[in-house]
């Protein structure tokens, strides 16, 4: 028994020893503040959180200090703060700024032993005051319209202007809209904002900011996604052709990819396409033809135009018609230009009879009508045989001539020429040609051939 207090005494001192030596390698008093900047919106209570650590072998009691602006009527400090040997406490002092403060407020906290003033620790912060501040705030969506509901606080009557501020889910404003609002104390405000059209699928944030202040609220909504492909045509007609124009509009909030549509289209008919289908193919009288759109935006249209062409239907008929026109015409022409013909009849074997057929048919007046015709070289003209209206005669190397003079002939009037010639081979004789020559109503020179004549 006696062997062991010594030994019991030893571990005691040496415990001491250990423990003094503790206390003397650690700094007796440590402090921190857990939220170095605090926020006080519209001067509303917040706490200050500090942390006391005594590293002493025995409990204390700690002053704590405020220095800084209006530090004594703001902050509620308890006398002294307890806390036990080698452990931390944590204790939460009240700040209540003055009704209407605003700005940056910079304090230092002081913590003294009240055992040993020597043992002491310092520390700073910064406390934030807003005088005007958004209290609650929250969104709701319906439809394609996105509503607020905000709650407003303020000491002082203020205009604020309230903006809102659309962003996509890369945080890019898509959309700003502000609302101004007379607020003093607190005010509740519903705000309608209306979402851009074809608003695309996805992620959203709205953002609230009080214009002027450094305040502001974000809350995250969604849109679900919405397809919605209409498809309208348009066709203009004209004597030519027909156009047709099909506009594809997505209506929906994401991008269509590989848009199909299918046009019928008469198989026999000349067709222009303006847009180039996908393909085409044959059904009964139809071609149908397939158009594939690569990609369509929200809130975009594409079109698919094509003709069918009238024009070489029309061409053909005018054709057609023209050439019928172009024979009419020659065919009435003929009918009723005036005509010389020239006939004969055989008298005898060498002897035959000549007969100038003049006609005026339809047209107006023929005016100093002449008939020339000759005889040919190898066939004698016999004067005494002439019968009507006698020529002047001519007689050369190259046969006789014979000259009419008619004077005018009028319309349906038809006069007749005749004489008779004496062939001097045998055989056939191939006579001249005899001609007409006028003038008709406007003075206009016309001469026209009679037929060739061939004397057997």
């Amino acid at each position: 028994m006696m062997r062991k207090i010594p030994l019991m005494l030893m571990i005691s001192i040496m415990t001491l020893f250990f423990l003094t030596s503790f206390a003397s390698a650690v700094r007796p008093l440590e402090i921190d503040i857990k939220t170095p900047t605090l926020e006080s919106l519209c001067s509303s209570e917040v706490f200050l959180e500090l942390e006391i650590k005594n590293n002493k072998v025995i409990y204390d009691n700690f002053i704590v200090e405020i220095d800084g602006p209006d530090a004594d009527e703001w902050f509620v400090l308890e006398s002294t703060f307890l806390v036990n040997s080698m452990s931390s406490k944590l204790f939460k002092i009240p700040i209540n700024p003055a009704r209407g403060a605003d700005g940056e407020f910079k304090y230092d906290v002081f913590v003294y032993s009240k055992s040993n003033p020597d043992f002491k620790a310092s520390r700073g912060f910064r406390l934030d005051i807003s005088k005007v501040c958004i209290i609650s705030f929250d969104i709701e969506k319906t439809g394609d319209t996105l509503t607020s509901n905000i709650e407003i606080g303020s000491f002082d009557r203020n205009s604020v202007d309230v903006v809102y501020e659309l962003k996509d889910e890369n945080e890019q404003i898509i959309q700003t809209v502000s609302f101004l609002e007379d607020v003093r104390g607190a005010k509740e405000a519903e705000h309608s904002i209306e979402l851009p059209e074809n608003i695309v699928a996805g992620e959203y944030y709205v953002t609230v900011k009080l214009n002027g202040f450094d305040i502001e609220r974000t809350e995250i909504f969604s849109i679900n996604v919405k397809e919605d492909i209409i498809e309208t045509t348009t066709i203009v007609s004209t004597p030519l052709y027909k156009e047709v124009t099909v506009a594809i509009t997505n209506n929906g909030n994401v991008v269509e990819e590989n848009v199909e549509t299918e046009q019928a289209i008469p198989k026999d008919s000349i067709t222009g396409y303006v847009t180039n289908p996908t393909n085409c193919r044959t059904d009964g009288n139809e071609n149908i033809c397939k158009y594939t759109i690569p990609e369509i935006a929200p809130g975009a249209t594409a079109y698919v135009i094509y003709r069918i062409e009238f024009w070489p239907y029309w061409a053909t008929y005018a054709l057609i018609g023209a050439i019928v026109v172009l024979i009419g015409g020659v065919s009435f022409l003929r009918i009723t230009s005036p005509t010389i013909k020239k006939i004969s009849a055989k008298k005898s074997k060498n002897r035959h009879s000549v007969t100038l057929q003049i006609k005026n048919p339809f047209r107006h007046q023929l005016k100093n009508v002449i008939v020339r015709d000759w005889v040919s070289p190898l066939a004698r003209f016999d004067k005494n045989n002439l019968q009507g209206l006698k020529p002047v005669i001519r007689r050369s190397d190259a046969g006789t001539e014979l000259i009419w003079r008619l004077g005018d002939i009028r319309p349906k009037e038809e006069r007749i020429l005749n004489y008779s010639v004496n062939t001097m081979v045998e055989g056939n004789l191939r006579m001249p040609k005899a001609y007409l020559r006028f003038r008709d109503s406007n003075d206009k020179r016309f001469r026209i051939n009679s037929n060739q004549l061939v004397l057997q």
